[in-house]
C-alpha cells in the first residue's frame, strides 16, 4: 500500500521542522502547490517518474514506499525557500535523493539487456584448411 499526498506533505513539513500534530492549512497549501512541479521536473529530466502523486487539494496519491523518503527530501529542498529556510543541507539531501531514485528506476542488470545476438557474431573456425 502506497503513501498518500497528505502523508508526503506531512513528511515535508516534518523535515522542515514544522510538523506538529496539526500543521497550518497555509503551510500545507505551500507544499501542495510544489509537489506537481517537482514530479514534472523529475520526469522531464529523466530522473524518475512518480506513478501517482495525487492531485492538489491534497487528494489521493499512491506513492510507493521505496520512493517516498527520496521524494520528500526533494520536495523539502524545493519548498524550503518559501519557508525562509534556505539551508544548503536540503540541497545536498535532494541531490542524494535524486541519485537514489535513479538507482531505483534503473534495470536490475543492464548486461542482460545488451547482449549481441549470436547470429551476428562472426563464425570462428579453428584449424587449417
Amino acid at each position: 500500500m502506497g503513501k498518500t499526498r497528505s502523508e508526503l506533505i506531512g513528511k515535508v513539513l516534518s523535515n522542515l521542522g514544522l510538523g506538529n500534530d496539526t500543521p497550518a492549512a497555509e503551510d500545507m497549501a505551500k507544499v501542495d502547490r510544489v509537489i506537481n512541479d517537482v514530479c514534472v521536473s523529475l520526469r522531464l529530466r529523466r530522473v524518475y517518474t512518480v506513478s501517482n502523486p495525487g492531485s492538489v487539494g491534497p487528494a489521493g496519491g499512491d506513492i510507493r514506499p521505496e520512493e517516498f523518503q527520496q521524494l520528500a527530501a526533494i520536495v523539502t529542498a524545493a519548498v524550503a525557500q518559501e519557508f525562509d529556510d534556505a539551508d544548503t543541507k536540503y540541497v545536498a539531501l535532494a541531490s542524494q535523493a535524486e541519485e537514489e531514485l535513479k538507482l531505483i528506476a534503473s534495470p536490475s542488470r543492464t548486461r542482460r539487456h545488451l547482449r549481441i545476438d549470436p547470429a551476428l557474431l562472426p563464425h570462428r573456425r579453428y584449424g587449417a584448411y
